[in-house]
């Protein structure tokens, strides 16, 4: 795969441009960074190493977006040059398109929130509808498998701030959990026996962790199987072993389609980001 540039923006005095660079060896564009080109020269350099969606500000900041994260720093559009270290601003903002956050020159910041802020539950659902909740924290939880024996469930959550893969007793989930990834998972899928559990680290790798469950459930430390840039697909259910119920994902919906907005944000991006430090 060719480097792929994304969203040219030109700064002020219209020597530089801005964007976002996937390079060949980047699984996806969470693993993008920002660079600036001139176009009087070509010179080419990295402004900041992960990043995507870059925007320059009336306050002489460049703000970005880092997995649904705003980050800002201060920038100085005539040199190409940025000071001092980026700082986060607003988390759980989508990252789907450069569209889905904006900030205009007065200062109005509108955002739209990422998905994963929609909270959900996991639920039993038999063949004619009939819910019945699991008593689950309602959080982002996606990817969930049943174990062959039908006594684990291991599921993908984000509430240790980034994605990971846990394993739960089932159908008695409150009787454990177990974190299996340690730097970030998802995608758990369990090996035919049920000894090994599989998932996928940060979209580059398919890690391995090997399964006791006897007499609790333990688990290995991951290990990586393989490296490639595969698609891991989301499933969010599965049916139980004796095959009338399906535990699902309910997400509340009352939040969907929401746009925030931030008034006088300028004031808060100064204060945070002062402007040439």
């Amino acid at each position: 795969m060719a480097n792929l540039p994304n969203r040219r923006r030109c700064f002020p005095g219209g020597d530089t441009i801005v964007f976002a660079l996937r390079t060949a060896g980047a699984a996806s564009w969470q693993e993008a960074s920002i660079v600036a080109q001139s176009l009087r020269t070509g010179e080419r350099k990295i402004l900041i190493e992960r990043g995507q969606h870059p925007r320059y500000t009336a306050t002489r900041h460049l703000i970005y977006l880092q997995r649904g994260t705003i980050f800002a720093v201060s920038f100085d559009a005539t040199s190409a040059t940025i000071s001092a270290g980026s700082v986060p601003l607003i988390e759980n903002v989508s990252a789907g398109s450069p569209e889905h956050f904006s900030v205009s020159n007065t200062g109005v910041l509108v955002y739209l929130p990422s998905y994963r802020t929609a909270e959900s539950t996991l639920v039993w659902v038999t063949r004619d509808g009939k819910e019945e909740p699991l008593g689950f924290v309602a959080r982002a939880y996606s990817q969930l498998k049943l174990s062959p024996d039908g006594r684990w469930m291991a599921y993908q959550s984000d509430e240790t701030g980034e994605d990971n893969v846990f394993v739960r007793p089932f159908p008695n989930v409150d009787d454990g959990k177990w974190q299996v990834s340690d730097d970030g998972g998802t995608s758990p899928i369990w090996a035919r026996d049920g000894s090994e559990l599989f998932y996928a680290w940060r979209e580059q790798a398919v890690m391995r962790v090997y399964v006791d469950t006897e007499p609790s459930f333990s688990a290995s430390a991951s290990e990586t199987l393989f490296e490639g840039p595969y698609v891991f697909n989301v499933r969010a259910w599965d049916i139980a072993p004796e095959g009338e119920r399906f535990i699902m994902v309910k997400r509340d919906t009352t939040v969907a389609g929401t746009a925030h907005v931030v008034l006088n944000w300028f004031q808060e991006l100064k204060a945070r980001v002062p402007p040439g430090n």
